[in-house]
């Protein structure tokens, strides 16, 4: 049986709530059910967090589903997992951690070449709400950009081509030119056809 390395399991929400700093990869102490689920890519992070206890890094609320094939054997769903960091690279954690605003994330879990789970963690720094608004704003732009451009190179595609059964031609032979600019997009009613 071959190793699959495509599990990427993401928190989606962390890059949103936080302003990630610093990122690490660490290993994660598991059961024989707990791999064998992450492999079928049942597990959960979303709600995850990581704290320190007296011997180490600790990965809290992650949901790993129970291995189908387990017997009285399987694992707890949300326990507590632990992760596998250098001494130098806790110390560093633990001190940053502990200063107020500061959190520690899990980002995603994944399978290394060599077949060992890890995880991707990062120091955060929680958002305020006009920093998430902000956020929303340059995605949405970003996104009406890529979707004008999107557009004009379609339009500029169809009139070299002289194909002018597309449908968004009209039959008043203007076509709509969408220009970037800097600040905003512009748009161009021209004749091209004359």
């Amino acid at each position: 049986m071959a190793i699959s390395s495509d599990i990427n399991i993401k928190n989606k929400r962390a890059s949103f709530e936080y302003n990630l700093l610093d990122r690490y990869v660490a290993g994660i102490r598991l059961l024989g059910t707990e791999i064998k689920s992450i492999r079928e890519g049942k597990a959960n992070i979303n709600d995850s967090f990581c704290n320190f206890f007296h011997d180490g890094l600790y990965l809290r609320n992650m949901h790993i589903a129970e291995y189908s094939h387990g017997s009285f054997y399987n694992h707890e769903a949300k326990r507590d997992r632990q992760l596998l960091l250098t001494k130098k690279e806790l110390k560093k954690l633990r001190v940053k951690g502990e200063e107020k605003g500061f959190t520690i994330v899990p980002l995603r879990i994944f399978i290394s070449a060599r077949g060992f789970a890890k995880v991707e963690i990062a120091l955060a720094q929680g958002k305020k709400d006009f920093d998430k608004r902000d956020t929303i704003k340059e995605r949405e732009g970003k996104r009406e950009l890529d979707r004008m451009m999107k557009n004009k190179i379609l339009f500029s595609y169809y009139i070299s081509t002289g194909c002018h059964s597309h449908p968004a031609f009209k039959e008043t032979d203007e076509v709509v030119y969408i220009i970037k600019s800097q600040t905003k997009a512009r748009l161009f009613n021209t004749s091209c056809f004359s």
